[in-house]
């Protein structure tokens, strides 16, 4: 099945084995939880459970999601000493609104609002339920998000398809997959040339994964645009600027 406007992006599920009613069943469950965990952890989605805590500031009803991404956002920042951070939603805002207007930033336009959000505080109690944050602060935890959402929707599928003999679950190029199809020891999974101008094209390798998960990340799918310039959507988060070195990122895990 391939499904469209999710996640702001794709989604195809495969599954071989098992009975077709059973496969399509699994199959609309796993859709509804991921609809279900978009609603709590979408930043395409105004009406979103984590768009709501970016404007209203602080909620004492958060869900078991939003509090462990939550958490999750803030541990993964300490580890990588600010490098990675889920804490620039204000200032993706303002690309997007440079945008929008064609005036194109300098670095002393972000770097106020990205220094505010890193040495701001988020203040996360999981017994209350409870999420404050600092006035510089809008969450976007796109780094994580959808990485948690696959997990959760792969292990659904397992749980429903006892008899299934291999998955693939794929969200706009971040993956998982379990078991392998028919006559295979494991999924092929083909990994673009980052230099390509079309995405899907010039595979440089093959990848053989069972059991395992591929998330990619790179500067030539989404950028913000200046007339004929163009800047990436990955920033720097001690500047609120894109970063301009590295292709490419794949990463593998189970």
């Amino acid at each position: 099945r391939h499904y469209e406007n999710v996640l702001g992006t794709s989604m195809d599920i495969i599954v071989y084995g098992g009975i077709q009613a059973e496969q399509e069943r699994a199959a609309d469950v796993t859709v509804a939880e991921v609809a279900r965990l978009e609603q709590i952890l979408s930043t395409w989605r105004n009406d979103s459970e984590i768009m709501v805590l970016n404007r209203e500031r602080t909620t004492s009803q958060a869900s078991p999601e939003l509090v462990l991404i939550s958490e999750s956002c803030e541990s993964w920042m300490a580890l990588s000493n600010g490098a990675f951070s889920c804490r620039m939603g204000q200032v993706t805002k303002l690309w997007d609104l440079a945008e929008a207007n064609q005036e194109q930033p300098i670095v002393p336009n972000m770097l106020p609002t990205a220094r505010a959000a890193q040495q701001g505080s988020v203040q996360i109690d999981s017994v209350a339920s409870h999420i404050s944050l600092g006035d510089a602060i809008d969450l976007d935890p796109s780094g994580l998000a959808k990485g948690f959402i696959i997990d959760q929707a792969m292990n659904m599928l397992k749980r429903e398809l006892p008899d299934a003999t291999a998955i693939k679950l794929d969200i706009g190029g971040d993956s998982g997959y379990w078991g392998a199809p028919p006559g295979e020891d494991s999924w092929q999974v083909q990994v673009s040339d980052p230099k390509a101008l079309t995405d899907n094209g010039n595979y440089i390798t093959t990848l053989g994964l069972n059991g395992m998960a591929v998330a990619t990340s790179g500067h030539n799918t989404r950028t913000w645009a200046f007339g004929e310039r163009q800047f990436s959507k990955i920033l720097d988060t001690r500047r609120g600027w894109p970063v301009s070195d590295g292709l490419y990122s794949v990463v593998i895990a189970p």
